[in-house]
Order: C-alpha cells, then structure tokens, then sequence
C-alpha cells in the first residue's frame, strides 16, 4: 500500500545497434500514471536497460512518485546494482547515476520475468476496460452449416 511500481525495459538489436528505452509508472490500485518510450543511440543492450533504470529513476524522483518499486526485466543489471556483480566499463556513469538518484528517495529494485514485462494486445484491452469499469461481452461467431 502506497507504493508506485515502474517498469522497466530496453532492447538493442544488437551489439552497439539501434537501441530503445521504455518505463510506466502505475499507482498501488494499477492505474497508469505515466508511460513514456525513448530512442537511443546505438548501444548494447545492458547499456539501453541502464539507461532505461536510471532515467526513471531520476523521473520518479524528480516528480514524486514515490516510494518506488523498479522493475526490470535485467537480472544481470540487477546483480551489477546490487554490487552482486563487477560494473563494465561501458555502463559505469549510469550506475553511478542509478545509485545516486536511488538514495534521494525509497526506491526499491525488483526482478520481473521478460514475459511480465509484456502483455499481448487482447489482454491490454480488456484490462483497460475492467479499469474503467466497462463491461466486457464475450460472443461466439458459429458459421452456418448445411443440412445433414
């Protein structure tokens, strides 16, 4: 209760590739409060999913979404943040970052399965509706057959 959850993501199609970072920030009933995407520059992959961390981090900060619970779909980030792990050196400045902007407020980390990180479209739409608490029908299409 009272807590906010922000998830996570990046993706790089490959090493030093197109890269991308995501977050949604939702309050403790679910709602979404605030979702964003960003391009980046071409990078790798732990690279986009730190940067992605300490963006929002930074965001949840900075707008008081707080206390926080941040999710990733990286547990290798996760064992570098946790100092489970030695920091390459491509990513030490946003580590840095991470711990920094982590101790300004109660942030917590989380490990999530890639697959909870994702839902399939036809889930996203029928959760939005129980959200709005719009009724949802469910109906059956039965093709015409000829007679026996």
């Amino acid at each position: 209760m009272g807590w906010f959850k922000c998830n996570t993501d990046g993706a790089s199609r490959g090493n030093l590739e197109m890269s991308s970072a995501a977050f949604c920030i939702r309050n403790e009933r679910g709602d979404l409060m605030y979702a964003a995407t960003r391009t980046l520059n071409d990078t790798t992959n732990i690279c986009a999913e730190a940067i992605a961390l300490g963006d929002r981090i930074e965001y949840c900060v900075t707008h008081q979404f707080l206390p926080v619970i941040m999710e990733t779909d990286s547990l290798a980030l996760l064992n570098i943040i946790r100092n489970i792990w030695s920091i390459p050196w491509n990513i030490r400045m946003e580590i840095r970052r991470i711990h920094y902007w982590s101790n300004k407020g109660q942030v917590q980390f989380a490990h999530i399965l890639r697959e909870g990180n994702e839902l399939p479209s036809d889930a996203k739409k029928i959760l939005n509706m129980d959200k709005t608490l719009m009724p949802s029908f469910r109906y059956k299409v039965y093709k015409c057959r000829e007679p026996d």
